[in-house]
C-alpha cells in the first residue's frame, strides 16, 4: 500500500499495526497450511507406495539395481543406463525420476569424445557421444519439465543448447504461452542452428497478419541472410518452406524481400559447388533439381505469379530446365502436399537426396532411385488403404512388393507391408493375419540380420495378440539368435562397431527381446539376459525389463559404423 503524504500519522500507525497483525496471522496460516500439506504429501506418498502392484515393485527393484550398477560403468554407459532408468521411475516415482535424470546428465559431462577429430567420424553416436547423450537426456527432461531442462542447459554442449531451446519453444507454443516462446526464439535470432520448425509453429499459432507474426518472419529472414551460406538448400525445413506456408498472411513487400534473400543465397551456393537434389513424396511423387537456384525457384515461382507475374514469367523463360517440374507441380510445394493441401507444416516429403557433383550417370542413378522409392511408397500406401475393404487383395499386393529395400527406405517394403496387413487383420481376419506373418518369416531368411531381428520382434508381439504363445516363443528365439550374430559383428576385434555401445544393433535387439519376453512370461527376461555376454549391455537390458513391467516400451535408435563398411542409423 502506498500511503500519501497528507494522511495523519495516527492513520499510518493504525495501518501499520493492522498490517503487522495481518502479516503475523498470514505467517501462522502459512505454517499451518505447510504442515498440513507436508502431512498430506507424506500420506499420498505412503499410499502411492502401498498401491504398487507386485509387478511394479519388481520393476522398482530392477531399476534400483540398475541405478546402483551404473555407478561402476564408464561415463557414457553410466549416463545411458541412468537416462533410461529415469524414464522408468517416472511411472511410479516422479521425484526419483527427476533425480536420476540429473544423475544421467551429470554423468554425461564426464564423457570424453574419442573420435571427434577422426576420419571415421560419421555421426554423433560415433564421434559426439557426449552431445548425443545430453540431447537425448535433456529432450526427455524438457518434455516433462521445461524449466528443469533450462536449468541444466548452461552446462550442456552448445549444439545441444540450441536443440533443447527449440523443443522448449515448441512446448510453450503448445501451452499457448506465446510470450515465453517469442522470448526464447529471440535468444536464437543469430544462431547458426536457427529453429525454423519452431518459428513456423509460432507463426501458425499467432494471429494471421499480426505484427507479432511478421516479427517472427522477419527474424527468420535476417537469420537466413546471415547463416545460410554454408548449409545445403532444403525443400522443406527452412525459410523456403516458411515463405510457401505463410506468404498470403504477410505484407507483399516482406515476402518479396524474403524471396530475394532465398534466390541470392542459392546463387552464392551454386558458385561454390554444383548440387543435385532429389526427393520422393507420398502418392508416388518425385522430382529433382540440378542446382540450389532451381530448388528455390520451384518454391517461389507460384508465389511470384501472384505478387509479381512479370518477374515470374521472366524467371521461367530464363530457366527452361525447370519447366518439367513446374508443369508437373504447378503450385510448387502445395502441389507435392498430400491431396494438394499442406497442413501443420507437413508437405509429405518422405526423403531427400543431395550430391555435389555433376556426373550425368550419378544424377540419372539418383533420379531413378527417387522415382523407384516414390513408386514403392505409392504401392505401400495402396496396401494400407485397401486392407479394410479387401484384405485378401491387400495381402496379395504386399507379397508383390520388392523384398530388398532401397537406400533411403531402409526397411524391406514387402515384409513391412505384410506386417501392416497382419496388424490390421489380426482381430477380424486372423487367418489372413497368420498367412501374412508366416510369409514374413519365410522372407526374413533373405534380408540382413538387423532388419530380421526387429521384424521378428514385431511378429512375436502380433502372435501374442492373436493368442499364439508357442509361435511367439519360436519367433523370439529366432530373434535372440539374430542378436547374438549382431553382437559378433559389433564386437569384432578386427572391425568393431565404432558407434557408442548403447546404440549397437545387438543392444537394441536384445532390448526389444527382453521387452517382448516380459509379455510372454514374467521370468523369461531373466533367462534371456543370462545369455547376454556383455555386462554393460546386460545392465541396460535390466532397465528394459523393468520399463516393460511398468508399461513403458521403447523403440531404440540404433547405429553402426565399421571401418570396412558404411555407416547407418536405424530407428524402428
Amino acid at each position: 500500500m502506498n500511503l500519501v503524504g497528507f494522511r495523519s500519522s495516527f492513520v499510518i500507525l493504525v495501518l501499520t499495526l493492522c498490517a503487522n497483525a495481518s502479516g503475523q496471522s498470514a505467517r501462522t496460516s502459512v505454517k499451518l497450511e505447510s504442515r498440513q500439506r507436508s502431512k498430506s504429501s507424506a500420506t499420498i506418498a505412503s499410499k502411492t507406495k502401498a498401491k504398487l502392484t507386485p509387478q511394479q515393485q519388481r520393476a522398482v527393484r530392477l531399476l534400483t539395481s540398475a541405478r546402483t550398477e551404473a555407478a561402476g560403468l564408464e561415463p557414457e554407459m553410466r549416463a545411458f543406463v541412468l537416462w533410461h532408468a529415469a524414464k522408468g521411475f517416472e511411472a511410479v516415482d516422479p521425484a526419483k525420476s527427476k533425480a536420476v535424470f540429473n544423475e544421467a546428465f551429470l554423468a554425461s559431462q564426464s564423457v570424453v569424445e574419442k573420435q571427434a577429430e577422426s576420419d571415421d567420424c560419421g555421426m554423433d553416436e560415433v564421434c559426439h557421444v557426449k552431445q548425443f547423450l545430453q540431447a537425448g537426456i535433456l529432450a526427455d527432461v524438457a518434455r516433462r519439465d521445461p524449466e528443469a531442462a533450462q536449468e541444466l542447459l548452461p552446462q550442456a554442449e552448445d549444439e545441444v543448447k540450441d536443440q533443447i531451446t527449440s523443443l522448449v519453444i515448441e512446448h510453450y507454443i503448445t501451452k499457448k504461452d506465446f510470450g515465453r516462446a517469442e522470448a526464447l526464439l529471440l535468444r536464437m535470432a543469430d544462431s547458426k542452428r536457427y529453429p525454423y520448425h519452431a518459428a513456423s509453429g509460432l507463426m501458425s499459432a499467432l494471429p494471421a497478419g499480426s505484427p507479432r507474426q511478421l516479427s517472427v518472419f522477419m527474424q527468420a529472414v535476417d537469420n537466413f541472410r546471415q547463416n545460410s551460406a554454408d548449409d545445403f538448400p532444403r525443400l522443406t525445413g527452412d525459410l523456403g518452406e516458411m515463405v510457401a506456408r505463410f506468404w498470403q498472411s504477410l505484407p507483399p513487400a516482406a515476402v518479396l524481400d524474403a524471396i530475394d534473400v532465398l534466390l541470392n543465397g542459392a546463387k552464392e551456393q551454386d558458385k561454390r559447388q554444383v548440387q543435385h537434389i532429389g526427393f520422393s513424396a507420398r502418392g508416388g511423387k518425385s522430382g529433382s533439381f540440378n542446382s540450389a537456384y532451381e530448388l528455390r525457384l520451384f518454391q517461389v515461382i507460384p508465389i511470384l505469379e501472384e505478387l509479381d507475374k512479370a518477374r515470374a514469367e521472366d524467371l521461367k523463360k530464363e530457366n527452361t530446365s525447370l519447366r518439367a517440374m513446374t508443369s508437373q507441380y504447378p503450385q510448387g510445394l502445395q502441389s507435392i502436399a498430400e491431396n494438394g493441401k499442406q497442413e501443420g507444416g507437413d508437405f509429405s516429403i518422405y526423403s531427400s537426396e543431395y550430391s555435389v557433383d555433376n556426373d550425368p550417370a550419378r544424377t540419372a542413378e539418383s533420379d531413378a532411385r527417387q522415382r523407384l522409392e516414390a513408386e514403392i511408397l505409392r504401392r505401400t500406401e495402396r496396401v494400407s488403404a485397401e486392407v479394410e475393404k479387401d484384405p485378401k487383395q491387400a495381402l496379395a499386393d504386399a507379397e508383390a512388393l520388392p523384398l530388398a529395400p532401397s537406400r533411403d527406405l531402409g526397411l524391406s517394403p514387402r515384409v513391412n507391408a505384410l506386417i501392416k496387413v497382419a496388424r490390421a487383420t489380426r482381430q477380424k481376419h486372423p487367418d489372413i493375419a497368420k498367412s501374412a506373418l508366416d510369409t514374413s518369416r519365410k522372407n526374413l531368411e533373405d534380408i540382413d540380420p538387423l532388419q530380421r531381428g526387429h521384424f521378428l520382434i514385431d511378429i512375436t508381439d502380433l502372435y501374442l495378440q492373436m493368442d499364439r504363445p508357442d509361435d511367439a516363443r519360436k519367433a523370439l528365439q529366432e530373434s535372440m539368435k539374430t542378436a547374438e550374430k549382431l553382437y559378433a559383428q559389433d564386437a569384432d576385434a578386427n572391425d568393431p562397431n565404432l558407434a557408442f555401445k548403447g546404440v549397437w544393433p545387438s543392444a537394441g535387439l536384445w532390448w526389444k527381446c527382453v521387452q517382448s519376453a516380459a509379455s510372454i512370461s514374467p521370468d523369461l527376461p531373466e533367462e534371456l539376459m543370462a545369455e547376454i555376454p556383455d555386462a554393460e549391455i546386460a545392465a541396460y537390458e535390466r532397465v528394459a525389463w523393468a520399463n516393460s513391467l511398468l508399461g513403458k516400451r521403447e523403440s531404440p535408435e540404433l547405429a553402426q559404423q565399421h571401418k570396412n563398411g558404411g555407416a547407418s542409423m536405424v530407428s524402428f
